[in-house]
């Protein structure tokens, strides 16, 4: 048999002290809650060692000083809401077995957010319907990654264009302050309606709340100002309820103080479970008409569905409908042979750009080869760093280039490093011939708008 009754799991973001402090105070006792019973308030948990608005509020600020970096703005805790409706519970002849499933429920959310995250955790049994409230200061901690970007790099030797690389940056591992990390756009609430259900729920005979229900959850304060109205309509107020008593001798026996307690008194003993439904009735009629909107939506989303099948249908027996097995066959044939020509294509192509920058980076070491065979060293002596570095690491690299490199090195005007030792007026006197120019520079090297892989 199907679950019958849906697991309730909430979630608000207090965007300030200040309205952590007004939920603080509502779910701990220290303002008036006309819904709660006062003399059961004592039956109240407390699952974490923050207890008090005092305690959560200095926790949770501790908690934040973790972040390295908090935005002005940023949410400063989440408050979860976990329950069942009324019926659910054992106490009412239900599946649901309160401590166990709020036990549970705990284990979940402390495994989404980190146990030391989860900075309080207040059973409720003062109100009608048992639940769980629970505060979380969203931290989220992200590892060391390594991200790849495009800057701009230094001049090539040979055209003297400013080249552009791909640089890996390491971005280091930190902890930022995140509600949307957890709760943001109603995909994420949704998975989390959704996860609680299957992993917590299920486990207590509880299922899931309608998936894209045109329900709205009603604000517990508009349902408790509901509430109020209704009694507040319906008190029956005597008129000497309000008169203050006084003795034998017509002198007011009764202080302000006394009146009041006594009014009070008086007016709470006709406050009875029958005043609350009169009251709701309006938010109850709301609720079913809603559900009858999802009801409505769902058939029409049922047949658009079937529609849109039966259209798919007929447009596929119209293009195949009639041909024989074996000419079903061909068209699959032909299908697949068009796929597979996509497919080597894409291949050629490939393979073409990758020949035409291997011949490029071939075109371009010969020019730099062809360069150094024509330049002495006094003249590389003189280039600028930016120009000659380059130059040298590129000689240095190749085995090939023995009889330049030694060209260079007995020159003794430079370091292992291309760094110049001495100007060729400081080093020996000795003949050397002018560079002879070198043949016109190709297309392919001579600047435009897209300057070609650095080296």
């Amino acid at each position: 048999m199907a679950a019958q009754y849906p697991a309730i799991i909430r979630a608000i973001k207090l965007n300030s002290f200040a309205t952590l402090g007004s939920s603080l105070a509502h779910n701990y006792r220290t303002m008036s809650v006309p819904h709660a019973d006062k003399s059961r308030t004592h039956l109240n948990e407390d699952w974490k060692d923050a207890s008090t608005p005092s305690a959560i509020k200095a926790a949770i600020k501790q908690r934040i000083k973790l972040a390295d970096k908090v935005h002005p703005k940023a949410v400063v805790a989440l408050e979860y809401l976990v329950s069942a409706p009324h019926e659910a519970f054992e106490e009412q002849g239900g599946p649901v077995a309160w401590r166990a499933y709020f036990q549970d429920a705990l284990k979940w959310l402390e495994q989404r957010h980190g146990a030391d995250n989860v900075v309080a955790a207040n059973i409720q049994l003062d109100e009608r319907t048992p639940h769980l409230v629970v505060y979380v200061c969203p931290l989220v901690h992200y590892a060391e990654k390594t991200r790849r970007r495009w800057v701009m790099g230094g001049k090539d030797p040979v055209t003297g264009r400013q080249n552009r690389e791909m640089r890996e940056f390491v971005e280091p591992a930190h902890i930022k302050l995140s509600s949307n990390f957890f709760m943001g756009g109603r995909d994420k609430l949704t998975r989390l309606q959704s996860n609680f259900a299957e992993q917590v729920g299920k486990k207590h005979g509880l299922r899931r709340g309608v998936e894209r229900s045109a329900l709205t959850h009603i604000d517990l304060k508009k349902y408790h100002d509901a509430l109020m109205k209704g009694v507040q309509q319906r008190l029956n107020i005597p008129a000497d309820l309000l008169k203050p008593k006084s003795n034998m001798l017509g002198i007011r026996s009764e202080s302000p103080e006394d009146l009041a307690a006594r009014v009070t008194e008086a007016l709470q003993s006709q406050v009875e479970g029958l005043m609350a439904q009169l009251a709701t009735a309006k938010i109850d009629r709301q609720r079913a008409w809603e559900w009858e909107q999802t009801a409505a939506q769902a058939q029409e989303e049922l047949k658009a569905e079937k529609d849109a099948h039966q259209t798919t249908k007929k447009t596929m027996e119209g293009l195949v409908g009639g041909l024989t097995d074996d000419q079903l066959q061909k068209v699959s044939e032909f299908r697949q042979g068009i796929l597979r020509k996509r497919k080597e294509a894409k291949q050629q192509r490939e393979a073409e750009e990758k020949a035409r920058i291997e011949k490029q980076q071939r075109d371009r070491e010969a020019a730099m080869i062809t360069r150094l065979q024509q330049l002495s060293p006094e003249v590389l002596a003189t280039l600028p760093d930016e120009d000659r570095l380059p130059l040298w690491r590129f000689l240095t690299k190749r085995r090939d280039l023995t009889e330049l490199q030694d060209k260079f090195f007995d020159s003794e005007l430079f370091h292992t490093n291309g760094a110049v030792i001495r100007t060729p007026e400081e080093a020996p006197a000795q003949a050397s011939s002018a560079p002879k120019p070198g043949p016109e520079t190709p297309d392919w090297l001579k600047p435009s708008g897209n300057p070609g892989p650095s080296m």
